[in-house]
């Protein structure tokens, strides 16, 4: 896909949880003579944002605008673009992306489709037509809260299973397999970062270090 629009981005390290959309939509409906049309979807990459622009450009290609804006959160960096295709300068794909920030969401791209009618809007009218329309296709996806979690090992002596299993359920880690070898323990479970400190903690002063942490990957997920 050709580079379009105006890219922008920030950095992040910080970031433990954000709000995507929940699901693909789109919505409809005619502004004087024009008919608009907004295609929402969660995205996780720039490619997936630009396969769906792609997508919608082609299944509506006799349209005669197809605006677009994406803003996508990677590794600590959020990278966004919006782009007019053809609509005056700033009138149709920053407003996309105001809407988009506005709702303080990631990971998502948005299409504004629009068939000329033979009225025009004028500049701020075009902007509440691109920015109403996708604020319309955003609300019909809805929103999904996706938090930073850790995926780790916890090992340790048999005697001290209790204290730890204690503690894992006690901040609400979620345990997806555990094994026994040779009078150890072995469980592999996942956890909110932001829980992460204090049940190193408190598994230190329960067990006085005989029970440890082995982080293996980090990544974001909806605990619902």
């Amino acid at each position: 896909m050709r580079e379009k629009g105006k890219t922008s981005m920030t950095r992040d390290e910080s970031m433990n949880e954000y709000f995507t959309l929940h699901s693909r939509s789109h919505y409809s409906h005619k502004i004087e003579d024009s008919r608009f049309i907004g295609h929402a979807t969660p995205c996780f990459s720039r490619k997936e944002a630009e396969d769906f622009i792609e997508e919608i450009s082609a299944e509506h290609s006799e349209a005669s605008h197809n605006a677009f804006a994406w803003r996508v959160f990677g590794g600590d960096e959020i990278r966004e673009m919006a782009d007019d295709d053809g609509e005056p300068p700033s009138s149709a794909g920053p407003p996309i992306l105001q809407r988009i920030k506005g709702e303080e969401l990631l990971n998502v791209v948005v299409v504004v489709t629009r068939y000329f009618g033979g009225t025009k809007l004028g500049i701020g009218g075009l902007i509440k037509a691109y920015g109403g329309t996708a604020a319309r296709a955003i609300e019909k996806s809805g929103k999904t809260r996706l938090v930073l979690q850790h995926r780790f090992y916890c090992r340790g002596s048999y005697d001290f299973l209790g204290e730890a299993l204690g503690q894992l359920e006690r901040l609400q880690a979620d345990i997806k397999d555990n094994g026994y070898d040779e009078g150890e323990f072995m469980i592999k479970a996942e956890i909110e970062a932001s829980s992460w400190e204090e049940l190193e903690s408190d598994l230190r002063s329960a067990t006085g270090n005989s029970v440890s942490l082995e982080k293996i990957d980090s990544f974001f997920g909806s605990n619902y």
